[in-house]
C-alpha cells in the first residue's frame, strides 16, 4: 500500500536556463536586524495589499516585519516590542476570521502576544512560565470551526486560548517544557457535541517523556511514555505521521542517550497507544525534529535528519520499518549519511531548485572555529547524488535557522530565505534568488506529512 502522494514539478520554459550557478542575493539583501534571529522566517501578505512581507521575532524582544525592498516596516507600532527576547517561530493566521491576519508570538517574558497587521496588540496572556523555543501553534482543536492558540512553557504549563484570548483550559505537564507542542489527529475520534474530528496536543517534556493531551484537556490513555534521558533546555520535537501505512498515526522523535552511558542514540517510533514499534540506531545527536517525507517519489516515506556533528541522513523508512526486531539499523538511500558541516541544528528542507526533476536538500550549517560570514552557510545537495550544487555554499554568518522557500517579489522565481549573522558574525536577513526565470507554473515536489 502506498503512503504518500508526490507532485511533479511542472515547468514551462522559454529557452532560458532555469538555474544560475551564482544564485545571487535578491536586490536589497542581506539586511540588518537589531537582534539575532533564531526562528524560521514566515512569508505572508500581512496587510492584504498584494505584496509579501517577511515576519519574524528576534532577541531584541521585537516582532519585525520586512518588505521585499529590504526595509523594515515602521509605522509607529512595528517593530512591536514584547517584554523579552523571542527565540522561536512566530505564527501568522487570521485568528478571529475577521479577514485580517494576526501575528502570534511567545516571548521570554512568559506571555503570548496576538498582534494585528498594523502592529497593535489585540491581546496578550500569561503562558504559565518563560518561553525560549516554545513557539505557539494555531489550530482548530475541537472541530468547531474556530481557531485556538496552543502554548507550552518552561513553567510546565500546557494552555489553550480561544481566538479572543480567553483560557479554554490549562494543565500541568510532568516537567518543564523547552519545546513547542505539535497538534495532530492521532486517533480519528469525534467530539460528542459537534461530531467533528478532534486533535491532540503532543510534546516532549524536559524529563524525557512524551505527553499527549486531548482537545478537552484530558490526558490521552497510555501516555506519557519515557523516551530517552532528561535534557536541559533543549527542544527535542516529536513528529506525527503514519509511517507504516496502516491508517494510524505514530509519534517519531530523536533522543540522545544518557550521559556517560553506552546506550546508542536512536530515533524512536511509538504507536498511537504508546508502545515502541521501532528504535532506529543512528548514533547521532539530532537536535531538531526529523522530517518525514517522500523524498524520492516512490510513494513511500523517507526520514531525513541533521545531526549536531554535521551529518545529514536520508533513511528509506519503508524498508527500515520492515526490518525484523524492535531495535534496527537504518536503511539509508545511496550516498547517505553524509557529513556536510562542522555543526548543524536545523532539519533540512527539500525543493527541486534547479528544475532537473530531482529534489534538492537545502540546509544550514555552522563552523564554531570560523569567524564572520565564514562561520555559517547555506548548502544545497542533490538528493540522488549527495553532491553539492554549483554556486553553494553561501556564507551568511553563524546560523541555526530552518530554510524558507517563497516567491517573495512575485516575479516568477523562487527565493531561499534564511536568517544568519548570529553573534555579530554578519547581517541577519538573507534572501537568495534561485534563479528560475519565465516559469509559468511550478509545484514543489513531495508531500511532507507531519
Amino acid at each position: 500500500m502506498k503512503l504518500f502522494i508526490s507532485f511533479l514539478l511542472i515547468v514551462i520554459m522559454l529557452g532560458l536556463p532555469l538555474f544560475s550557478a551564482d544564485s545571487p542575493y535578491q536586490q536589497n539583501f542581506p539586511a540588518g536586524v537589531y537582534g539575532d534571529v533564531y526562528g524560521q522566517i514566515k512569508i505572508v501578505d500581512l496587510d492584504n495589499d498584494g505584496k509579501k512581507e517577511m515576519v519574524f521575532g528576534a532577541v531584541d524582544g521585537s516582532i519585525h516585519v520586512y518588505r521585499v525592498d529590504g526595509k523594515e516596516k515602521r509605522n509607529g507600532f512595528f517593530p512591536k516590542h514584547t517584554g523579552g527576547p523571542i527565540m522561536s517561530d512566530v505564527e501568522v493566521a487570521d485568528l478571529d476570521k475577521d479577514g485580517k491576519k494576526d501575528i502570534i508570538a511567545t516571548s521570554f517574558d512568559g506571555n503570548v502576544y496576538v498582534i494585528d497587521s498594523d502592529g497593535k496588540v489585540k491581546w496578550k496572556q500569561s503562558i504559565g512560565g518563560g518561553s525560549v523555543f516554545n513557539s505557539p501553534v494555531i489550530s482548530d482543536l475541537d472541530g468547531d470551526g474556530k481557531l485556538e492558540v496552543i502554548t507550552t512553557s518552561l513553567g510546565g504549563k500546557v494552555m489553550v486560548f480561544d481566538d479572543k484570548g480567553v483560557i479554554k483550559w490549562a494543565q500541568n505537564a510532568n516537567a518543564r517544557i523547552s519545546g513547542p507542542p505539535v497538534v495532530a489527529d492521532m486517533d480519528g475520534e469525534e467530539d460528542q457535541d459537534t461530531k467533528k474530528r478532534t486533535k491532540e496536543i503532543i510534546f516532549r517534556n524536559d524529563k524525557g517523556e512524551i505527553e499527549i493531551f486531548k482537545c478537552n484537556g484530558h490526558r490521552k490513555q497510555n501516555w506519557p511514555v519515557a523516551s530517552g534521558k532528561e535534557t536541559k533546555f533543549w527542544p527535542y520535537i516529536p513528529v506525527v505521521s503514519d509511517v507504516d501505512g496502516d491508517g494510524k498515526k505514530e509519534v517519531i522523535i530523536s533522543m540522545p542517550s544518557a550521559e556517560n552511558s553506552s546506550e546508542e542514540q536512536k530515533i524512536r517510533i511509538f504507536s498511537e497507544n504508546g508502545k515502541i514499534m521501532k528504535q532506529i540506531v543512528v548514533n547521532k545527536n539530532i537536535a531538531d525534529k526529523v522530517k518525514i517525507t517522500d523524498a524520492d517519489g516512490d510513494g513511500y516515506p523517507d526520514l531525513i535528519y541533521a545531526s549536531e556533528d554535521g551529518f545529514v541522513g536520508v533513511i528509506d523508512l519503508h524498508s527500515t520499518m520492515r526490518a525484523d526486531g524492535e531495535e534496527v539499523k537504518p536503511v539509508y538511500h545511496d550516498g547517505w549519511p553524509k557529513k556536510v558541516a562542522p555543526n548543524m541544528q536545523a532539519v533540512p528542507n527539500l525543493a527541486d531548485i534547479d528544475g532537473d526533476g530531482v529534489l534538492d536538500l537545502v540546509y544550514t550549517g555552522f563552523n564554531p572555529k570560523a569567524k564572520g560570514l565564514k562561520s555559517g552557510f547555506v548548502g544545497v545537495l542533490s538528493l540522488d547524488k549527495a553532491s553539492m550544487k554549483s554556486g553553494f555554499p553561501k556564507f551568511i554568518g553563524k546560523t541555526t535557522s530552518r530554510i524558507t522557500f517563497a516567491d517573495i517579489d512575485s516575479d516568477g522565481d523562487v527565493e531561499i530565505i534564511v536568517s544568519g549573522g548570529l553573534g555579530l558574525t554578519g547581517k541577519q536577513l538573507h534572501v537568495f534568488d534561485v534563479v528560475a526565470k519565465n516559469i509559468f507554473k511550478f509545484v514543489i515536489l513531495g508531500i511532507e506529512h507531519e
